[in-house]
């Protein structure tokens, strides 16, 4: 019953959401609104249509299960975080499988449609922090919806957001941490701290190599690269450079990204997982020598561009080429943006290039399947949305307006202020009649 009654609380929380962002009245919310239906409906389907070769639905069973097991650990251990340390087949995406063992727990048994709703939740609030950015980037805001709608309607991104999956969580706390990151670097704000370490300490319990691709915009951000001067970003990039040391001395960060390229690859290149992939059409077999570094470019370009439009395969492939169609036009729109803002704001650009480009290597160096790179490519592929949204700019006339309406504002807010706190002054003689009369500064002001 718990479960049911999740999906309109998710609901809920969503608009109360949009209303604290200010968007309740706008065409945003009913965006997200349409958008969290579908996928509510959408995952009585997922389990039922063989979208892809090798069987129906995903991994999000697997998710299921160990959400079963850890609430039956919890009748004989008490309800606690449980970490791989406890027990290793959980792996290093520990808060989603702790978060569906509550839902359980609270059903008291399975809660598939709960534990979707959280998702789909997710992913509309990454919507509207998509929506919101791009805003405080001055993307124009008819530019920002369409961005949001690409982003939020991708088959994809709607596949792996309508069941048990992590994907919508990762989304929110990458681009919860990102986008903090972000604008924090613009302005301070605590509010933003607070955002950004919560969405950096639950990315660690999702996708952890994530945690070091979102803090490295804030880096690049604070070493002041748009200042005239050269001493600031010298001494960031000497800063940087000796925590790399570092991290890659007293830590085994960096064995253990490279360890997991290897071990994707290896088992990519595997015999029963080709043959298997081949089925589908999704399977890639590149003339790399056995190396995971061979062939890197063909890998960057299928990484970022693939499924193409010639290739044939499974149901899920083809959708899949919409994705692809989305990210290449996105693309094209990234190196305009690029072009566009280089000049004035090469910070926020390397900033969000030192997302895009090292995260995109990572990918390809563990490349061997179509299906699978569409869905780990999904925080590359927002970010390269919010880059290409930045090639639009406003008009001279939206401009005028906002300066306009800010204007209005500040002279609402003087006057409240004027008539609150009404102080007489010098008479002045009426026109009119030649009485005298107290005028109020708002009163000068509109006369």
């Amino acid at each position: 019953m718990f479960s049911l009654l999740l999906m309109p609380l998710c609901l809920v929380i969503l608009y109360l959401v949009v209303a604290v962002a200010g968007e309740s009245r706008s065409r945003i919310w009913t965006l997200l609104l349409v958008g969290y239906l579908v996928r509510l409906v959408f995952q009585y389907v997922v389990r039922t249509v063989p979208f892809f070769s090798h069987k129906l639905g995903g991994d999000s069973e697997i998710y299921e299960l160990l959400s079963e097991m850890i609430e039956q650990r919890w009748t004989h251990t008490g309800i606690h975080f449980i970490t791989q340390e406890e027990v290793f087949d959980i792996g290093q995406a520990a808060l989603p499988v702790n978060l569906f063992a509550m839902v359980n727990h609270i059903n008291r048994g399975p809660a598939r449609e709960g534990c979707t709703a959280i998702v789909a939740l997710a992913a509309c609030v990454t919507a509207l922090n998509l929506y919101k950015l791009a805003l405080e980037l001055d993307v124009p805001k008819l530019y920002a919806y369409r961005t949001t709608v690409a982003f939020l309607f991708m088959p994809a991104f709607i596949m792996y957001t309508s069941d048990i999956y992590k994907d919508g969580l990762v989304l929110l706390f990458m681009l919860g941490a990102l986008g903090s990151a972000i604008r924090l670097v613009r302005r301070f704000s605590m509010l933003h701290v607070v955002i950004g370490v919560v969405s950096l300490w639950a990315l660690w319990y999702v996708r952890t190599y994530l945690v070091f691709a979102a803090v490295a915009p804030l880096l690049v951000g604070v070493s002041g690269l748009n200042s005239k001067s050269m001493a600031r970003p010298l001494l960031m990039f000497i800063a940087l450079l000796g925590a790399t040391i570092a991290v890659a001395t007293y830590s085994n960060v960096l064995q253990g990204a490279v360890g997991t390229a290897t071990d994707t690859f290896n088992l990519g290149t595997s015999s029963r997982v080709l043959k298997t992939a081949e089925t589908g059409g999704s399977g890639i077999q590149f003339e790399d020598g056995g190396s995971i570094y061979g062939a890197i470019h063909l890998k960057i370009l299928y990484t970022v561009f693939a499924p193409f439009p010639w290739q044939s395969g499974s149901f899920g492939l083809h959708m899949g080429k919409i994705d692809s169609l989305i990210g290449t036009y996105f693309s094209y729109r990234a190196v305009k943006g690029i072009r566009a803002h280089w000049k004035d704001d090469k910070g926020l650009i390397l900033a969000l290039l030192v997302f895009i480009i090292p995260m995109t290597v990572v990918y390809a160096l563990g490349l061997y399947n179509i299906g699978l790179i569409l869905r780990q490519r999904m925080p590359v592929v927002t970010m390269i949305l919010l880059l290409g949204a930045l090639s639009w700019k406003k008009t001279p006339e939206e401009l005028e307006e906002e300066e306009d309406e800010s204007d209005e504002d500040e002279d609402e807010g003087e006057g409240k202020s004027d008539e609150d706190d009404e102080v007489p002054q010098p008479a002045e003689r009426s026109s009119a009649s030649g009485a005298m009369s107290p005028v109020t500064a708002a009163e000068r002001r509109r006369l």
